[in-house]
Parts: structure tokens; sequence; C-alpha cells
């Protein structure tokens, strides 16, 4: 039964990082071209 528990958390914990991975890579790309467009400007 404990074999299942950890296959089963192995598994949801690559569904959450198939779908939050991307979402926080965009938002640290974001912020990052942010800082760099803002200190091109100056």
């Amino acid at each position: 039964m404990e074999e299942f528990k950890t296959q089963w958390t192995r598994e949801e914990l690559k569904a959450w990082l198939f779908w939050v991975a991307p979402i926080v890579g965009a938002a640290l790309a974001g912020l990052v071209y942010k800082f760099i467009s803002s200190e091109k400007n100056n």
C-alpha cells in the first residue's frame, strides 16, 4: 500500500510541475525582461 501512495505522490508532483513550472517561468521571464528593458532606457 505504501508503494501505491508513493507512486501517486510522484504522479501528482509531475502534474503540478507540468502546470506550475511554465507559469512560474513566464512570470520570472517577465520580471527579467522588465528589469532589462528599464536598464536600456536609462
